[in-house]
């Protein structure tokens, strides 16, 4: 595996070629950004956070890129890390800093000039109250890899506090992310993967839309959130201590039953967003490589909860083992309309000596509908919506998050009744 030399112009990661297209169709339109927050309270020490921030920087190369062209073709560079990208602002309370986070969110990057792809800046509010907010083209790092990116930070702050050592980071660069994607793409295994999803895609896919019609994503999705009842969360803690089924399992096979009433069709598709970090440098590394995968399911009448949860759960280990795949390169890949994003990346970041909760503004564009799945078995069980605003409205967005919760609550309650017996009411 040939590693290009440094400061060489690398090509884009296939998650970056996608985006880099759909960015440019319509480039005023700040859907790409992504965004979120850290609530400090306590005593936090600006000028420790403030290296930290430059230390995890200087390791992170997918922060640190500028675009180009040459001959129609995307490129990037990474560049020296240079100032320590951190600003300061003060504000009077909280409203006002989430107000300020909003507004920098609707400022759309330029990335054919040369713009950085993230900004962060910490909002004091108080005494003791300070707001890190960071903001990021998706180009540079999907969830997955902000998650990363953002635990190092703390990690480098925790260690200046505390005068340990910080743990070792470990990122690659991106040269070693774009080499192995070449080494992939011309290897067996990138064969079998495509030869999965050909078979998958055999048949032509039915439309699987909440909404009967597509338009460009809105710039920035209506969001809700919406905690899973006491009833609700009791009820899977039985189902998942009898069968094994894990939360997002669920989520999803709610999610296709209700498009399958709603298209009235038992074939439906989920977009799976998937990390797809196969290797270990993907893994330790923050930067943008995850991929959409379609999960088509077969919802059918006589089947009862229980099997379809069998079924879904067999269908996502499938996907997740073909995660690799270009699936740009496979005939017959559907429009994805309806995603089920999982939020669940372990360690959760803290800094010595304040109280700290992270919060998502935003997350990237909502094409259609998005169903962001949060929390586990011993946490409390949340689900979040993200639509195109252009598709729905808030009492579209209420009514079927509230069809959502509905058939939550019927199927979790009777997962052996048969499905065309609750899905009768859940019309």
């Amino acid at each position: 595996m040939a590693i290009p030399a440094p400061d060489t112009p690398l090509p884009l990661l296939p998650a970056q070629q996608q985006q880099w297209i759909a960015h440019h169709e319509d480039p005023a339109n700040p859907q790409y950004n992504c965004g979120g927050y850290f609530r400090l309270t306590g005593g936090l020490r600006e000028k420790a956070l403030t290296a930290a921030i430059a230390a995890a920087y200087s390791e992170t190369e997918a922060l640190r890129v500028i675009f180009h062209e040459q001959d129609g073709q995307p490129w990037q560079t990474v560049v020296a890390a240079g100032p320590v990208p951190l600003s300061s602002v003060d504000l009077p309370d909280e409203a006002a800093a989430i107000d300020w986070m909003k507004s920098a969110l609707a400022v759309p990057f330029e990335l054919r000039g040369g713009d950085q792809v993230c900004s962060q800046t910490l909002i004091k509010t108080g005494e003791r109250e300070w707001f890190l907010f960071f903001r990021y083209h998706h180009i540079a790092l999907d969830a997955y890899g902000a998650h990363r990116y953002l635990l190092r930070v703390a990690q480098h702050y925790n260690a200046l506090v505390t005068g340990e050592p910080a743990p070792p980071g470990g990122f690659a660069g991106l040269a070693q992310l774009v080499a192995e994607d070449d080494a992939y793409a011309s290897s067996p295994r990138a064969q079998r993967d495509a030869d999965y999803w050909r078979h998958v895609l055999s048949t032509p896919v039915s439309w699987s839309g909440f909404a009967s019609h597509d338009l460009p994503a809105g710039p920035s999705p209506l969001r809700s959130v919406a905690p899973v009842s006491d009833k609700s969360r009791a009820a899977f803690l039985e189902l998942s201590a009898r069968t094994g089924v894990r939360w997002p399992v669920l989520v999803m096979a709610i999610t296709a039953c209700r498009l399958s009433v709603l298209t009235d069709s038992p074939d439906v598709v989920i977009g799976l967003l998937a990390a797809n970090r196969s290797t270990l440098a993907a893994v330790k590394t923050p930067a943008n490589l995850a991929s959409e995968l379609p999960l088509r399911i077969d919802v059918r009448s006589e089947r009862t909860f229980t099997d379809l949860l069998g079924q879904v759960g067999e269908r996502l280990g499938e996907a997740i083992r073909h995660q690799r795949a270009h699936l740009d390169q496979v005939p017959n890949s559907p429009t994805l309309r309806t995603f089920v994003n999982v939020i669940a990346f372990g360690d959760q970041a803290h800094f010595t000596g304040c109280e700290s909760e992270f919060r998502v503004l935003a997350t990237g564009p909502a094409s259609n509908f998005r169903v962001n799945c949060y929390g586990e078995a011993t946490r409390d069980l949340l689900l979040e919506y993200e639509v195109n605003s252009r598709l729905y409205d808030e009492f579209q967005l209420a009514r079927h998050q509230e069809g959502m919760l509905s058939s939550l609550d019927q199927l979790i309650t009777t997962p052996d009744t048969r499905l065309s017996d609750v899905l009768a009411l859940a019309v």
